[in-house]
């Protein structure tokens, strides 16, 4: 007979534990881990994360090549400027390049290199006379992995994107 309490007050923890398990909302509650459509959300997610990142990488990369061109076209419109001040001339002629993007320069210059992937050719004018306004001493940069192109013009000392 005192048993059968013990039974009765067992019974009702059952019960009770089967109540707060239900409440979960599914049929079986002893469920762990997730489903196919949660993972797939979580692998979209991701994707989308990654994309993201890569377009960022895309873009700041670019913007970095410009940057190098940009600089490198400055530093040798500075040196052409400086060589014509103690020479009275310029160095190059039309045609001629100094570059450091796997193919040989034409234009030594001792001492000099631009950065990988640089490529500045003179495209016009006469060294020993860069200042002339009709025909004007000009150079333009270029790197292998960027598709813009920048032009320098010696007589103005201004720099523009073709």
């Amino acid at each position: 007979m005192d048993n059968k309490p013990y039974r009765k007050a067992e019974r009702v923890k059952k019960d009770v534990w089967s109540k707060h398990s239900k409440k979960s909302g599914s049929a079986d509650s002893s469920r762990k881990g997730i489903t196919f459509s949660e993972l797939l959300v979580i692998v979209g997610a991701i994707a989308i994360f990654f994309a993201g990142g890569a377009v960022f990488f895309k873009v700041t990369s670019k913007s970095a090549y410009d940057i190098t061109v940009k600089h490198d076209l400055k530093k040798f419109a500075d040196f052409q400027d400086y060589f014509f001040k103690l020479n009275n001339r310029c160095v190059g002629d039309q045609g001629q390049s100094i570059r450091n993007d796997g193919v040989p320069s034409d234009l030594p210059i001792e001492n000099y290199t631009v950065s990988e992937g640089v490529c500045i050719t003179i495209i016009s004018g006469d060294p020993l006379n860069p200042n002339d306004p009709d025909n004007p001493f000009t150079f333009q940069a270029k790197h292998d992995k960027s598709d813009r192109v920048f032009e320098y013009n010696f007589q103005s000392g201004k720099m523009i994107e073709r």
